[in-house]
């Protein structure tokens, strides 16, 4: 019953996630295909979308519970917000440049040389054009979630929704 219990707790965490950053990856992938239309450069598909976002949901549980998320808590909301906010980029930057660099993996050449292809193929003014809506996304996410802890669940849906 234990374990039930914990389940639904972290599924009640995680899921409001997982339908944001759905949405979101899915306005993000939607507007990468507007842009690369005509180009060789592959988007992503639903279901990669699907596994991103529950990716990143459980990737922002796991931070959740180390020890250092809520450093700045007895500080303004704004420091946690952009605190957290920054740690979660930084994550996803470095998720995005693994997935990235996932076919340059696997070429027969030296692992150096890998690295500078990569690096001399990558598009990089859209790659941080994109990882700057992350950022933007983030920042409302953060900023709500923490509204919500300050506020509480049941005021802000009196507030927001009137019931």
């Amino acid at each position: 019953m234990h374990l039930l219990r914990r389940f639904q707790r972290e599924f009640y965490h995680v899921f409001p996630a997982f339908v944001f950053f759905l949405i979101v990856f899915s306005l993000i992938n939607y507007t990468e295909k507007l842009l690369l239309r005509g180009s060789n450069v592959p988007v992503f598909t639903f279901w990669e979308i699907v596994v991103a976002a529950a990716l990143i949901a459980k990737v922002l549980l796991v931070l959740d519970h180390l020890p250092w998320i809520d450093l700045f808590r007895k500080r303004p909301l704004i420091a946690n917000v952009l605190w957290k906010t920054s740690l979660y980029w930084c994550v996803t930057f470095l998720i995005r440049l693994l997935i990235r660099f996932h076919p340059y993996l696997f070429s027969g050449e030296r692992f150096l040389i890998r690295i500078v292809h990569f690096f001399n193929d990558m598009n990089w003014s859209y790659f941080v054009a994109v990882q700057s809506f992350y950022l933007m996304v983030y920042c409302i996410f953060v900023t709500a979630r923490e509204l919500i802890v300050q506020i509480g669940p049941k005021k802000l849906r009196k507030v927001f929704f009137g019931f």
